[in-house]
C-alpha cells in the first residue's frame, strides 16, 4: 500500500471512529423531546435531513461492500 492511500485509509477510520463516538443520537434526542421545540416546518425540515443522512449512511456502507468485493477480486486474480 502506498503511504499516501495508508495515510487516507487512516484518515478515512479516524472520521469513523469520531462519528462512531459522537453523541449526535443523544443530542438528538434531547432536542426532540423538548417541548415546543419547533414549528411544523422546522419540524419537517429536520425530518428530511435526518432522512437524508440516513441514505448518505446507507451509501456507504453500499461503497464500503463494493470496495471489499472489488479488493476481494484483485486479491485473488
Amino acid at each position: 500500500m502506498t503511504q499516501d492511500l495508508e495515510r487516507k485509509v487512516r484518515a478515512l477510520h479516524d472520521a469513523i471512529s469520531h462519528l462512531h463516538a459522537a453523541k449526535h443520537a443523544e443530542v438528538l434526542e434531547s432536542i426532540i423531546h423538548r417541548p415546543g421545540w419547533t414549528t411544523l416546518r422546522e419540524d419537517e425540515l429536520v425530518q428530511a435531513h435526518v432522512e437524508s443522512l440516513h441514505n448518505q449512511v446507507s451509501g456507504l456502507h453500499k461503497a464500503f461492500d463494493v470496495l471489499i468485493t472489488i479488493a476481494d477480486k484483485i486479491g485473488t486474480s
